[in-house]
């Protein structure tokens, strides 16, 4: 791979723009996929991005919230312990994650 840095103003844009309209003929679809991939969803994925080129990984954990909506969360691969069923890292068995926690022991170390 040959990586050197550039100009911005030699830069070309992508003949692929994400954030134009997309276009299909079914009604519903559209806007499934505009709901999706809104502003929001790019964020996430130029974070995806460059999380992985720093770290190598990332990991996004999806689930339903309360509403009954299916989301997606980034989380960091400093924070992300994998537990792999196979040397070849692509069974995975299950996800340690790790955080920090503050523990109050008594009424006084919270300065009340």
């Amino acid at each position: 791979m040959n990586i050197k840095k550039i100009n911005i103003e030699k830069l070309k844009p992508a003949k692929y723009n994400p954030r134009k309209d997309l276009t299909t003929e079914d009604e519903e679809y559209k806007e499934i996929l505009k709901a999706l991939f809104n502003n929001k969803m790019h964020k996430r994925l130029k974070y995806t991005l460059i999380e992985t080129v720093k770290r190598g990984i990332c990991w996004w954990q999806i689930y339903i919230d309360d509403e009954g909506d299916l989301k997606a969360r980034l989380r960091y691969a400093t924070r992300i312990i994998p537990l792999w069923q196979d040397e070849e890292h692509e069974i995975l068995d299950a996800v340690i994650m790790t955080y920090d926690v503050e523990v109050y022991t008594s009424a006084t170390d919270r300065g009340s």
